[in-house]
């Protein structure tokens, strides 16, 4: 294993870890290009902790490639905080969680979101847009729930892949009538 110490930075003591004042430390590399460098042949791990941008970043990076690689976190669940407040968690069942620590039960629903008050999901394309005025909107609130289509084109339903209700941009509903009038 080689240990690079970019910059200037003491050992104090082996046995008790680093203490490096400046500079980056490389593990598996002679030239760590962050803070943190661990790397293998064929890839790497870096630890940036602030990239310039008043951000931190975690990449998976292969530097003699200069390429961006797969990367691959282990655990029985994550979960995700800002300003100190759970946001998002993924449980060791694969279910995702927003706003909310999913629910264990059998019900199978993969995705549960609590927004508060009111939550939406507002799913947008590269022709549609992507403002607030775009796209395709569901959710609820304490009173109703909501499929908003906020373009100008057609709600469809499909069963069997097979279309069965249409409901036009003028307000006409159409039962397997793909032209309603």
């Amino acid at each position: 294993m080689s240990v690079a110490i970019n910059g200037t930075g003491s050992i104090t003591g082996i046995d008790q870890g680093f203490n490096v004042t400046s500079g980056n430390v490389g593990i598996g590399t002679d030239n760590p290009q962050s803070f943190l460098s661990l790397h293998q042949s064929g890839g790497g791990f870096e630890v940036n902790a602030n990239s310039g941008s008043n951000n931190a970043r975690l990449l998976s990076y292969d530097r003699p490639a200069g390429a961006y690689r797969e990367m691959t976190f282990q655990g029985l669940s994550y979960g995700f905080e800002t300003s100190g407040t759970e946001r998002l968690r993924i449980t060791s069942a694969g279910r995702i969680g927003i706003g909310m620590v999913p629910h264990t039960s059998s019900t199978g629903y993969a995705l549960q979101i609590d927004g508060g008050a009111s939550s939406f999901i507002q799913i947008f394309n590269d022709t549609s847009g992507n403002t607030v005025n775009d796209g395709f909107v569901i959710g609820n609130d304490a009173n109703t729930a909501y499929l908003v289509n906020k373009e100008n084109t057609p709600l469809v339903f499909r069963t069997n892949n097979t279309e069965q209700l249409r409901l036009d941009s003028n307000g006409y509903l159409g039962l397997n009538n793909a032209a309603p009038h």
